[in-house]
Parts: C-alpha cells; sequence; structure tokens
C-alpha cells in the first residue's frame, strides 16, 4: 500500500542521514572508519536478521488468525534472535582493537571505537526488523508509517544535537536513537497483539543479563593477558562463547534450544 511505501522512502532516507552527515562533515578518513565499522557490523547483523525472517515470516503469515499460537511464536523469535545476534557483537564490543587490526592492519584502529559503538546500536535491529513485519503481517500499514515518522523525527534531531560533540557525538546519538527506534517499534507491536511493553522487555531481560555478565567477564579476564592479536582473539572469542552458551544452559534458558533449532532448520 502507499502508506508502507511511504515508511520505505522514509526508511531509505533516514537510514542514510548518518553516512551522509559524516561525509559531509568530517574528513575522508573518519567515512573510511566509518564504512569499515559499519560493514564489519552489518555481516552478522543482516545474517542473522534475514534468516530469522526467513524461518519465521512464513509462520507468522500461516498462523496470524490464531491469536494465542502467533503470541507465542512471535515471542519465541524475538528471544531467540536477541540471543543469537548479542553473540557477534559482544565479541566486536569485547575485541574491537585486535579484530580490526588483524582483519584491516593497525591503519585502521580508528575504526575499532566506531565498531564498538556501532554494535551497541544494533543490538536490538533484529527484534526491531521482526516487529515492523509482525505489524505489516496484521494489516496495520498505517502504524508502520507513523512508528516510521516518529523514528525518523528522532533520527533527525539526534544527528543535529550529535553533530555539536564531534564525530563521537554523531556515533553515540546514532546508537542512541537506533535503541529509542526499538522501544517505537515495541509499543506499536503491543498495540496490535497485545503484548505490553514491559511485558516484552521483561522477556529480553534475560538475554540482555547474560551478555552482560559474558561480556564482563571476558574483558575484565583478559586485561592482564599478552600477546598476538590473533591469540587474544582467541582467547577473547572462546572465553565468550563458553561463558554465553555455558550459563544459558546452566540456567536452561529456552533461547538456547530454540538457536538450536532455527541452526538447523538454516543448515537444511
Amino acid at each position: 500500500s502507499y502508506k508502507l511505501l511511504i515508511a520505505g522512502i522514509g526508511y531509505s532516507i533516514s537510514s542514510n542521514i548518518y553516512p551522509m552527515v559524516i561525509g559531509k562533515v568530517f574528513t575522508l578518513g573518519d567515512v573510511g572508519f566509518f564504512n569499515r565499522a559499519k560493514g564489519l557490523k552489518d555481516l552478522p547483523v543482516l545474517m542473522f536478521t534475514g534468516i530469522i525472517q526467513q524461518v519465521t515470516l512464513p509462520t507468522f503469515s500461516n498462523i496470524q488468525e490464531e491469536t494465542t499460537r502467533f503470541f507465542n511464536a512471535y515471542r519465541k523469535a524475538i528471544k531467540t534472535s536477541l540471543f543469537l545476534v548479542l553473540l557477534p557483537l559482544l565479541v566486536f564490543i569485547v575485541s574491537a582493537e585486535p579484530l580490526v587490526e588483524l582483519l584491516l592492519t593497525s591503519k585502521w584502529l580508528p575504526a575499532a571505537y566506531m565498531l564498538r559503538i556501532i554494535a551497541i546500536g544494533s543490538i536490538f535491529y533484529p527484534v526491531s526488523a521482526l516487529n515492523i513485519n509482525i505489524i505489516g503481517i496484521k494489516g496495520r500499514s498505517d502504524y508502520v508509517m507513523i512508528l516510521q515518522f516518529i523514528k525518523d523525527g528522532f533520527i533527525f534531531a539526534g544527528a543535529l544535537i550529535g553533530l555539536v560533540f564531534g564525530i563521537d557525538g554523531l556515533l553515540w546519538s546514532m546508537a542512541i536513537t537506533g535503541n529509542i527506534g526499538f522501544l517505537i517499534n515495541i509499543y506499536f507491536t503491543s498495540k496490535v497483539i497485545k503484548y505490553p511493553i514491559k511485558n516484552q522487555l521483561r522477556d529480553l531481560f534475560p538475554v540482555i543479563m547474560l551478555a552482560s555478565l559474558a561480556g564482563i567477564i571476558s574483558y575484565v579476564s583478559t586485561l592482564l593477558i599478552f600477546g598476538s592479536n590473533l591469540f587474544l582473539i582467541i582467547v577473547q572469542t572462546s572465553l565468550i562463547g563458553v561463558l554465553y552458551i555455558g550459563i544459558a544452559w546452566l540456567f536452561n534458558l529456552p533461547e538456547l534450544k530454540s538457536s538450536v533449532e532455527l541452526i538447523k532448520k538454516m543448515i537444511k
């Protein structure tokens, strides 16, 4: 419908605001660092988002009239998507410097700081994408258009405010507005499927706490480790993986099982 078209145009414009501002205002070096950081972040985030949508959207379309089943499927999907995407983002946040230096050489090290901030701003991206699709499946294209207008307003305002504080301010405003956009999305989803915001946040909270715990422990534990970047990355990523999956298994988080099921479907 024309409402979805308008929302799509709004998204295309607003999603390019930050790259455009960085390109116009800051140096070519900053543009290069930003593009590299964003490219690294996009690899796992867009891949997992695409996989999750490919597997779940046909199911959502088939059961949209079955209220309870639809609700349970959506609830499972958002928790699973967050669980999956947080693992690679944790690696970016904890191991940004050695990872960038190893993959791109030391001249790209300024991109590491950017990668860490951009990763923080992308934590809820797959959940937000699911929210938009759920609202569309339920036939509320008007909500999709309205929420996009609201998010566009925050993005434009965030870019203007962030610009005052230089490239760092712009990056942090990008991260903050990204997470504000997630809250706007779940607000409108709550109106469509009667899933209150506080309930959605409560369901996602265990995964956030799991990621925070795994990230902090792995970072602090490797502060005194010296060696090559490859060695440091191997140690940090191994520690993150063991802690993340191990704690999830220890506390019997259902997201671990559903993630394994999703990966099996993907392989098939």
